[in-house]
C-alpha cells in the first residue's frame, strides 16, 4: 500500500473511532462499513479444503481492497469486491456473506490493546493471524488484539450471512468475562466442593500464571489455583464453591475475584454469581473434570421418584442442536423404576454427538454408572432430533451397552442429512481419507443394532428432520431385525411437546427390554470401524485390523448347552474373547473357520487371537506399543487425554509468531465448539516428568520445536525447514504442510499430534482447523502442498494409516512421487 493510500485511510477511518459507550462498555470502533467477495473454494465435512484467499494470504499475495475493486483469482478468472453497509442493529448482512469474507479495516492512531467483540465470523485474521469465531452468533467472543499503529486489517469469513462486530477498550489487564459462565447446582445436604467454570481474559504481553480465583459468599471463600493463560489470549478456568453452613435459601450468590501469587485482587466479575440451591430428588445440574482437556463439563439428572430402590435402571438422553442438557432433562418427568441424565455434547451445537460428543456421552455415562449404581442390563440410549442422530451413532458404536436404543426425529448420518459426500469411483487418495469417515458411517455398522431393541420416534409433519430419515431406517431394520417397533406422529412437526421425547410407549417398550445374559445368547455380531473408537462388545473385543479404517467384524454362535462358540472373522487381525460371563472351570471349545481351541474360562480373564499366515494362534495381550483399543490413530484422536498444545521458538520470528497463533487460535475454536480448556505451553517450558502421559500437539517443525525429537525420534514421517520426510521418500520446498498422530514416544498410553509445515506457506496451509468440525475425516497422516488451497486433492502428497506397528506399509498408505 503507497503513502497516498495510507494518507486517504487515515482521513476515512478518523471520522470513526469516536468512542462511544454501549452498556457500560467503552466502544472505541463499532464496525459499519465493509467490503465482501463470496467464498472462492469449497468447505465441507471433510479434511480437504480450497480457499483462495488464504492462498494467497500464505503467500502474502492477499492485496486488502480500498473501496469496491477486482480481486484477482487467476490470470483469466476474477471477483469483484462489493460494499456492504451495516443495518440499524448493527449487522452486516448479504449473500456473499453465506461462506464468504468480509473485509473491514480500523485505524489505530498507536500501539494498543482492544477486545474484538465479534459474532457470525467461522473465523477472523487479524493483520494475517487467525482469530476465533462464532459462527452461531452467541456473543461470546472477547479477543484481545494487539493493534499496530496505522490500518489494521480484518477479513472475515463469516458462516451464515451475517456478522457483527465491534472493538471493546480494556477495562484492565486482566478480566474476568461475564459471558458463557458454567455453574453447578448446589445439593441441600452436601457440603462438599462443586466445579464451576468462567473465563478469563489476559490483555498482556506477559504469561499470565500463579493466579488464583476466589469464590466468597457471606460466611466463607473459595480459592482455586487457575491454569496459566497465554499472552493476549482467553480461557475458561475452572473455580470451586461449595454449599454454606447453615444455608436455606433457594440460591445462593457468589463474588469472584482475580488474585495474584501475593493475595492483590487482580480483578472483579462486576455482577455475582447467582447458583440454586436444590433438594436431593430435584432435577440438577452436576459439574465435572473431563478427561479430554481438564474443562469443566455438566450433565442434568432426573432422579428416579423410587428414592428405596437400588440398582434401577437408567437412561442417558442425548439433546438436539442448539438444546441445552439442562432443558433436554426438563423435558422429563421422573420414572420410578430408573434415573435420566442429559450429557451436553461439549455444547449446543457441539459435534452431533460424534468426535468429542461421543466421548462426552461415554464419560457421562461412565460417572452415571459410578453415581447410581444402576442395573447394568437395563441401561437405555435414546434423544431427539441431532440427540436423534446420536442415538442412531452412539447405539451403533458401543452396541453391546445398551437394553434398548430410541432415537425421535433423528438423522442417520452426515450423508443422508448434513451435506457429508463420497465419491462412486475415488482414487488412492480419495479412498484413503474417505475410510478415514467410517466410523461415521451408521448404515456400514448397522447390523449393531441387533444387540438391542430399537424403538422409532418421528412425526410424519416434520418440517426440519424429514420423515424420510426415519423410513429408511425402518426400511433397512425390516432387513433383519426383528427387535424393533415404529411410530408415526400423525400431524406431528418436529418438536410436539415434551411427549416427543418422553413418550410413555417407548418407556414401556424399554421397560420390557433387558440386556440378556452372556449363557442367554444364541449369536452376537459385532462391527467396528476403528478399535480406538469402538473396541468391544459383550464378549468381544476387536484389538487390530488388517486394513485399517475398513469395517470389521466377528460373528459369533453361541451353544450353551455344548459349550461351543462358532466364530467368523473378517479383517480382523487380533482379538480377545472376555471369558468373565460363561461359566467358570467349564472347558469351552472355539471354533475358528477349521481349527479348534479349548479354553476354560476362570483361567484367562481375556484369551487373545492372532491370525498370522491364515491360521489363528493363542496369543498374549498385545504390547501398548502397537495399535490397539488404547491408541489405535486417526489424527482426531490426539486431541483427548488431557492434551497440551506446545509451540515452537526456535524458528525464524515469523515461523514462531504462526506458531504461537495457531496455538491459541485451535484453543479459541475449541472452546468455542467444545466447551474446551486447553492449556498452551512454550517449548522452553516442557519438561517430561510434568506433562508425563498427557496427549501433546506440537506446533511447528522439529527444527523450530525443541520437543519435536524428546517424543517423535523414531517417527518415520519428519517436517523440518524446506523438506519434509516420509519414510525413504523427501520432499523439498517451504510449501508442504501436514497433520499426523503417532505413539508418544516410551508412553504406554499418550500419542503426540504434529500441525506443522516446511515454512510460512505451509504452516498458513494448515491453520484452518478442519479436525474440529463433526464427521471430517482426518486418517492418520496428511501432507500436501500449500497449492492444496487451490486445486484440492490433486496435490496431497501423501495420506493414509500406520500398521500396527506404527511403521509404514505401502498397502495403508498413498505417495505422490
Amino acid at each position: 500500500m503507497n503513502k497516498s493510500t495510507s494518507k486517504r485511510w487515515l482521513i476515512i477511518f478518523s471520522f470513526f473511532t469516536l468512542p462511544i459507550f454501549v452498556f457500560g462498555q467503552e466502544v472505541i470502533h463499532q464496525f459499519s462499513n465493509g467490503l465482501s467477495v463470496p467464498l472462492i473454494g469449497k468447505y465441507g465435512r471433510e479434511a480437504v479444503f480450497t480457499d483462495h484467499l488464504l492462498y494467497q494470504l500464505a503467500y502474502g499475495q492477499l492485496n486488502y481492497p480500498v473501496g469496491e475493486s477486482i480481486l484477482e483469482i487467476t490470470d483469466s478468472d476474477t471477483v469483484r469486491w462489493n460494499k456492504v453497509k451495516t443495518n440499524e442493529n448493527s449487522w452486516f448482512r448479504n449473500g456473499d456473506l453465506r461462506g464468504g469474507y468480509l473485509y473491514c479495516s480500523f485505524y489505530s492512531p498507536r500501539r494498543q490493546v482492544l477486545i474484538l467483540e465479534a459474532n457470525g465470523q467461522s473465523e477472523v485474521y487479524v493483520n494475517g493471524s487467525p482469530r476465533g469465531g462464532d459462527v452461531y452468533t452467541y456473543g461470546w467472543v472477547q479477543h484481545p488484539i494487539e493493534l499496530k499503529r496505522g490500518i489494521n486489517h480484518f477479513l472475515f469469513r463469516v458462516g451464515r450471512g451475517r456478522l457483527q462486530a465491534r472493538l471493546v477498550k480494556a477495562s484492565g489487564k486482566y478480566l474476568i468475562s461475564n459471558k458463557d459462565i458454567l455453574l453447578p447446582d448446589l445439593m441441600r445436604g452436601d457440603s462438599e466442593e462443586k466445579f464451576g467454570a468462567i473465563r478469563v481474559i489476559n490483555t498482556t504481553a506477559d504469561k499470565l500464571k500463579k493466579y488464583s480465583l476466589k469464590a466468597t459468599t457471606s460466611n466463607h471463600s473459595i480459592d482455586t489455583e487457575m491454569p496459566a493463560i497465554e499472552a493476549f489470549s482467553s480461557r475458561k478456568v475452572p473455580f470451586s464453591v461449595s454449599l454454606p453452613a447453615d444455608h436455606y435459601g433457594e440460591e445462593v450468590s457468589f463474588r469472584l475475584q482475580l488474585i495474584d501469587h501475593k493475595g492483590k485482587v487482580r480483578a472483579t466479575l462486576a455482577d455475582e454469581v447467582i447458583i440454586a440451591v436444590k433438594e436431593p430428588f430435584d432435577k440438577h445440574k452436576t459439574t465435572f473434570i473431563s478427561s479430554i482437556d481438564g474443562s469443566v463439563q455438566y450433565y442434568s439428572t432426573v432422579p428416579s421418584s423410587d428414592q428405596e430402590s437400588e440398582n434401577q435402571a437408567l437412561f442417558l438422553s442425548l439433546h438436539g442442536a442448539s438444546v441445552e442438557a439442562v432443558n433436554q432433562a426438563n423435558a422429563y418427568s421422573p420414572k420410578d423404576w430408573g434415573t435420566l441424565v442429559a450429557a451436553t455434547n461439549r455444547r449446543p451445537y457441539g459435534f452431533d454427538w460424534e468426535d468429542w460428543g461421543r466421548w462426552d456421552a461415554r464419560e457421562v455415562l461412565n460417572l452415571a454408572i459410578d453415581r447410581f449404581n444402576p442395573d447394568q442390563n437395563q441401561l437405555y440410549l435414546t434423544g431427539h432430533s441431532m440427540g436423534g442422530h446420536g442415538t442412531w451413532q452412539v447405539g451403533v458404536t458401543f452396541p453391546g451397552l445398551w437394553a434398548a436404543i430410541a432415537p425421535s426425529a433423528g438423522w442417520y448420518s452426515f450423508w443422508s442429512y448434513a451435506g457429508k459426500t463420497s465419491l462412486d469411483s475415488p482414487d488412492i487418495f480419495e479412498e484413503l481419507i474417505q475410510r478415514s469417515a467410517n466410523p461415521s458411517n451408521t448404515l456400514a455398522l448397522q447390523r449393531n443394532y441387533l444387540h438391542h431393541g430399537v424403538y422409532v420416534l418421528h412425526g410424519d409433519a416434520d418440517d426440519n428432520v424429514p420423515v424420510s430419515q426415519a423410513r429408511e431406517m425402518r426400511s433397512q431394520l425390516a432387513k433383519y431385525h426383528t427387535d424393533f417397533a415404529y411410530y408415526e406422529k400423525p400431524g406431528a412437526g418436529h418438536w410436539w411437546g415434551n411427549q416427543c421425547v418422553d413418550w410413555p410407549p417407548m418407556f414401556d417398550f424399554f421397560k420390557n427390554h433387558q440386556r440378556p445374559k452372556i449363557t442367554e445368547i444364541k449369536n452376537l455380531e459385532f462391527h467396528t470401524a476403528c478399535p480406538g473408537i469402538s473396541a468391544e462388545s459383550r464378549f468381544i473385543r476387536i484389538w487390530q485390523q488388517i486394513e485399517p479404517l475398513s469395517i470389521s467384524s466377528i460373528q459369533v454362535t453361541l451353544k450353551n448347552k455344548e459349550k461351543e462358540l462358532v466364530l467368523k472373522t473378517d479383517n480382523v487381525l487380533v482379538f480377545g474373547l472376555i471369558m468373565n460371563g460363561f461359566e467358570a472351570e467349564q472347558p469351552y471349545q472355539i471354533t475358528l473357520v477349521d481349527q479348534v481351541f479349548r479354553v476354560v474360562p476362570g483361567e484367562q480373564d481375556v484369551i487373545y487371537f492372532r491370525l498370522r499366515n491364515d491360521e489363528w494362534e493363542v496369543v498374549e495381550q498385545p504390547t501398548n506399543n502397537e495399535k490397539g483399543p488404547h491408541r489405535s490413530g486417526l489424527f482426531k484422536d490426539a486431541f483427548r487425554n488431557d492434551i497440551v498444545y506446545i509451540y515452537g521458538t526456535h524458528g525464524s520470528k515469523e515461523e514462531n509468531k504462526w506458531a504461537f497463533d495457531k496455538a491459541r487460535f485451535d484453543a479459541e475454536t475449541f472452546w468455542y465448539r467444545g466447551n474446551g480448556s486447553i492449556e498452551i505451553i512454550a517449548d522452553t517450558e516442557f519438561q517430561l516428568n510434568q506433562y508425563e502421559g498427557r496427549n501433546i500437539i506440537l506446533v511447528g517443525h522439529a527444527g523450530m520445536n525443541a520437543v519435536w525429537d524428546c517424543v517423535l525420534s523414531d517417527c518415520p514421517i519428519r517436517i523440518e525447514a524446506d523438506q519434509m520426510v516420509v519414510g525413504e521418500d523427501t520432499f523439498a520446498g517451504n510449501d508442504i504442510g501436514g497433520y499426523f498422530i503417532y505413539p508418544r514416544k516410551n508412553d504406554p498410553k499418550a500419542s503426540v499430534g504434529v500441525i506443522a509445515g516446511t515454512g510460512l506457506p505451509g504452516m498458513i496451509s494448515v491453520t484452518s482447523n478442519r479436525y474440529f468440525v463433526s464427521g471430517s475425516g482426518f486418517p492418520d497422516f496428511l501432507i500436501y502442498r500449500s497449492s492444496m488451497m487451490k486445486n484440492g486433492i490433486d496435490n496431497l502428497i501423501s495420506c493414509g494409516y500406520f500398521d500396527n506397528n506404527w511403521s509404514l506399509n505401502p498397502k495403508n498408505f498413498a505417495i505422490r512421487k
